[in-house]
C-alpha cells in the first residue's frame, strides 16, 4: 500500500479472514483465544500475568493443538516459564 493510498489498513483479524473469535480467561495467569477462519481453527494461548516480565504465547495449527504430547506437556512448560512481574 502506497503512502497516499486512501485504502484503510486491515486489522490482523481481517487479514486472517476471521469468521468468529472466542476469548476466555482460564486463570489469572492464562488466557485462551480461538479464532475461527474458513481454513480452520487457530487457538492462541497466552501464559503470564498482565505486566509479566516473561510471557509464553502458544499457537496451535496444522491439526495440532496447544496442549502438546505427554498429558499436556506444553501447558506445564508454559506455566513454569511465564514469570510474574
Amino acid at each position: 500500500m502506497a503512502i497516499d493510498d486512501p485504502t484503510p489498513a486491515r486489522s490482523p483479524l481481517e487479514l486472517l479472514g476471521t469468521l468468529a473469535k472466542a476469548d476466555a480467561k482460564i486463570s489469572e495467569q492464562s488466557r485462551l483465544v480461538e479464532i475461527y477462519t474458513m481454513e480452520g481453527l487457530l487457538p492462541i494461548w497466552w501464559w503470564g500475568e498482565p505486566g509479566a516480565k516473561d510471557e509464553v504465547i502458544m499457537c496451535g495449527g496444522a491439526m495440532g493443538g496447544v496442549t502438546g504430547p505427554g498429558r499436556a506437556l506444553y501447558v506445564e512448560l508454559a506455566a513454569s516459564m511465564a514469570r510474574p512481574p
